[in-house]
């Protein structure tokens, strides 16, 4: 048997240790958050004793726990390997594969692609028939990755070296097997060729794992082939689907999540920041801790090509491969529709943290030097609920303001009559809308283009212009240029083409939830008017392609169908101390059924969804409705 001294992967230089080592690795070892799982941290002398036995072990046995390098900046970031299995406990005797990086490390995916490098080692390269791994059982993110390479928990037991009671004494034994072919007589159980181009010991010391080796490994042995499932995007329908589908194959799926933001933002309340009543950190909470307390793997990158044709997704992370891919991408606003948008343009909007940030410190210069307000959504804007909610919320402000009556507040929209919502309206909804603005005093100009916005005046397309002091505009939604670019899945606004299962047209296993899906609407207006795929929709959605995906891995037809203008109408809009909560049977017409609820109720049953909600996605919990 061979030694491996050094190994590459996609992303990592995986080598024995250095002299240069020693002071980051005592860094990361005396970070109590870093060893938040270990009973105590390490000093500098015992930090070094460990490197020292971990080289020892290198000399002996030609193989060991790997420093691990970052290979685009040369960055140290801890280790991962194999090692002798401790006495006296589930697995004495056999090798341990383990890991411990810095914290700057985590949730780049990168303990789980040492591990994997570290499984096909252990298997390919030194012939072992099995592997062991075990932690504390508080160390959740730990057995993510234990799961994510194919290991099973196999036992659990007090660590007889950690005093009793203590929280982290409980442990937990996971086991990954090789079965091994029976060889024929005069033939290596492992084949030649099996490491491909990767040779222990060769002239420059590096294994490089292939994408041959890791086929190889799938085919011959089942335990390493678990299906992938990839999804862009961890806000609503990214959250739900890869959330769902583990669920659904109860965690005998490897999950892994792609998102360009690392917290997950609840969109509806952002009509509340410009105003004071939500600060970002209430409406938003970070996604890796959730995801991990899941067992599935949390990278934060963002997607920059989709290759159909390999099944892969290059990221600012690297290349990720896939069986099934979910594209939960999201929105960005068009502010080339109309010119003067934009965060340096002369109107502002609240589709995003940062645009809300600016709206609302537009609005307490308002407030010092008040004016006339103009609130709206432009020719082919989709998220009219948002703009209605805004409209009512700034009549309500102004009042509390002592500014009703001495602010004219006009509503501009490219919807054909008030309430359609870019859904082809309610029963009694635009007489309804039509009562709210009088009551409150409301100019509405409808079935309207805009054509510019200059510094305080609104041009529209017919020529007329609405003075302002102050302006949100709701811009059109696109899709994003990743998968605009991704070629035939793609329309020219960068929505991907789907089925009622929420495949694409031309593949199988690609799917699309949410804003990122184009939805076909049963009318023509004059002026063009988009439909509202955020919240409830999209997470109808993301089930449906979760049911689906989980079918097509256990073998069977996709059997959940259920298209965008079939799916129920539920959304509650608010208005400061009241609103309106709107049901439909179906999203799109023709209905049977359709009723808007007004009262002061539907803003409490907001502010209480609000909080279910965002419990109920930080806990993962989305199984619940």
């Amino acid at each position: 048997m061979g030694t491996f001294d050094s190994i590459e992967t996609a992303r990592l230089l995986m080598r024995r240790w250095r002299t240069s080592d020693r002071k980051p690795f005592a860094q990361l070892n005396d970070d109590p958050q870093t060893l938040v799982y270990f009973p105590q941290t390490l000093d500098r002398t015992a930090s070094d004793a460990l490197v020292d036995r971990i080289e020892a072990n290198f000399d002996a046995r030609g193989y060991g726990l790997w420093a691990l390098e970052v290979k685009a900046t040369g960055d140290f970031i801890g280790f991962t390997g194999l090692s002798p299995m401790p006495d006296d406990l589930p697995g004495a005797g056999g090798v341990e594969i383990g890991w411990r990086l810095a914290r700057t490390a985590w949730h780049h995916g990168y303990a789980t692609e040492a591990a994997q490098t570290a499984v096909s080692v252990a298997f390919a390269g030194l012939r072992l028939t099995e592997l062991w791994s075990m932690t504390a059982v508080l160390n959740e993110p730990s057995q993510a990755v234990m799961r994510r390479i194919g290991m099973t928990e196999v036992a659990r037991f007090d660590h007889p070296r950690v005093p009793d009671g203590h929280a982290l004494r409980p442990h937990v034994t996971y086991h990954l097997a090789r079965p091994l072919p029976r060889p024929r007589q005069g033939r290596s159980a492992v084949p030649r060729g099996t490491l491909g181009h990767c040779r222990p010991n060769t002239p420059a010391g590096i294994l490089r794992v292939s994408d041959g080796l890791s086929a190889e490994l799938r085919r011959r042995w089942p335990s390493m082939s678990r299906k992938k499932v990839l999804v862009l995007g961890g806000n609503f329908g990214g959250l739900t689907a890869a959330l769902a589908v583990s669920h659904e194959l109860h965690k005998d799926v490897e999950v892994q999540v792609i998102s360009a933001s690392d917290r997950f933002l609840f969109n509806p309340s952002l009509i509340w920041l410009p105003f004071g009543k939500r600060r970002p950190a209430d409406i938003t909470f970070p996604l890796a801790p959730t995801f991990e307390r899941h067992g599935i793997e949390f990278v934060h990158a963002e997607a920059t090509a989709i290759d159909l044709a390999s099944q892969k997704v290059m990221a600012t992370s690297g290349a990720h491969s896939y069986d099934y891919l979910v594209i939960a991408t999201g929105y960005r606003n068009n502010f080339g529709a109309v010119p003067g948008l934009g965060p340096d343009g002369n109107a502002y909007t609240i589709t995003t943290v940062q645009d809300a940030i600016r709206a609302g410190e537009g609005w307490r210069r308002f407030l010092e030097n008040p004016g006339d307000i103009v609130v709206g959504a432009t020719q082919g804007a989709g998220c009219f609920g948002a703009a209605y909610e805004y409209l009512f919320n700034v009549s309500y402000r102004l009042r509390k303001a002592g500014l009703a009556g001495k602010a004219k507040l006009t509503y501009v929209s490219a919807e054909p009559f008030l309430g359609h919502f870019g859904i082809g309206g309610l029963p009694h909804g635009e007489s309804l809308l039509s009562m709210f603005l009088k009551k409150e005093h409301i100019t509405a100009v409808l079935n309207t283009g805009m054509d510019r916005v200059e510094e305080g005046r609104l041009v529209l397309a017919d020529g007329r212009h609405i003075g302002f002091s102050y302006a949100m505009i709701v811009p059109p939604f696109v899709g994003q240029e990743v998968v605009r670019s991704a070629g035939q899945i793609a329309d020219e606004k960068g929505y991907v083409r789907v089925r009622d299962t929420y495949q694409t047209q031309d593949y199988d296993n690609v799917y699309a939830v949410g804003i990122a899906a184009a939805v076909d609407v049963p009318w023509q207006t004059a002026i063009p008017v988009g439909v509202p795929k955020t919240g409830f929709p999209t997470e109808r959605m993301a089930h449906v392609a979760a049911r689906n995906i989980a079918a097509q891995i256990r073998g069977e037809q996709p059997r959940s169908h259920q298209a965008f203008g079939d799916m129920p109408a539920v959304c509650v809009m608010d208005a400061g101390n009241n609103g309106v909560i709107i049901l439909a049977d179906k999203m799109l017409p023709p209905r049977k059924h359709g009723l808007l609820i007004p009262g002061p109720q539907a803003h409490a049953l907001k502010l209480g969804f609000e909080k279910y909600f965002m419990w109920k996605a930080r806990h993962g919990y989305v199984q619940l409705p």
